[in-house]
Parts: C-alpha cells; structure tokens; sequence
C-alpha cells in the first residue's frame, strides 16, 4: 500500500451569474413637466423642445425670438440668466441661447435661435428683460453678433478698436503672443 492518496475530485462548477436586471428609469419629475408644459402652453407652435444636456430648450426661428421671449415673459418667465453664443463654423451658423426662469418656479430653460455666420444678426430682447442689455453687448464684443434695436450697441470687455472677436473659432490674436490650444 502506498501512502500516496487519490486526489480530490474537481468542485462543481459554479452556475453561470446571471446579468442583473436593468433597473427601470425613475419616474418623470412632475415640476420639471409642468414647467415643459407651461413653456410649451407660452410658445405654442412657434417653437420646438430639444433638450441639451441638463437643460431643456425651445428652438425658436431667429425672426421671432423677441415675440417667444414676450410670450415667456407674460406667461411668468421673468429673469433672463444670460444670452451667450455657439460658432458652429462647419456649419456656417451661430446658435444664441437664451436662459430663462421664474423666480417663482425655479426652473430653468432656455430658447435657441440661429443665425448666419455672415453678416449675423438678430432682434434685441433687452426691451423684453432689461437683464439682456449686458450679455448681448458682451455677445456682440466676443462673438460679433449684432443686436438690432439695442439701446446702446457697443463693445463691453474690449476696447472699440480691438481687432475682431475672440470667441469665434477662426479668431486669431495677432497682438499678443499666444499658442491657440487645439481644443
């Protein structure tokens, strides 16, 4: 006899995990559709929900982007955050938003409207919120977008002789020395 012993048989083989279940998405937040609804109900068909990341928007015809802000305006949108600018160069276009809220409800939404890249240009909606005076001025100093009907038009951050705007893409700083970054 050998004092060897025989080896142990293998272990069974463990059942195959089962993938867990996709668990089911949270319920829609009842005051973010009643705040799409009230925007909506304000705009009519005069504009159509999108949503970017994190915020829902209305585009809007560039034409018609004071009657839309008077209609949120009346309907209890009463503060404009800002007014800034995408250059979408590929595509010959810029895109304004417009971030509106209602101190009263809170929530946030904005209207896109777009305009040529040449010679771009659209209605002033400070005589809707006065808060846009400002952030279109700094709009048209950066971006070069023109805001007619403005009350007073002019650059606010760059002096009135400084060489182009700087936040379009194809921007190019031939007074300081400057390495553009690709990004």
């Amino acid at each position: 006899m050998s004092d060897e012993t025989a080896p142990a048989p293998p272990a069974p083989a463990a059942p195959a995990a089962t993938p867990a279940a996709t668990p089911a998405p949270p319920p829609p937040d009842p005051e973010a559709l009643a705040f799409a609804a009230a925007v909506s109900r304000a705009l009519g068909e005069m504009a159509a929900p999108d949503v970017l990341p994190g915020l829902p928007v209305w585009r809007v015809e560039a034409p018609r982007v004071v009657e839309a802000s008077q209609r949120l305006r009346d309907a209890g949108f009463d503060y404009l955050l800002f007014v800034t600018a995408v250059d979408r160069p590929a595509e010959g276009r810029f895109e304004l938003l417009y971030a509106f809220t209602s101190y009263a409800g809170g929530r946030h939404g904005a209207l896109l409207a777009e305009v040529p890249r040449e010679a771009p240009a659209i209605d002033s909606v400070s005589g809707v919120w006065a808060g846009a005076d400002w952030h279109e001025r700094e709009t048209y100093d950066l971006f070069g977008i023109t805001f007619r009907n403005h009350p007073f038009l002019r650059r606010i951050l760059l002096d009135e002789d400084w060489p182009g705007h700087p936040l379009r893409k194809d921007y190019v700083d031939t007074l300081h020395d400057v390495v553009k970054r690709p990004y």
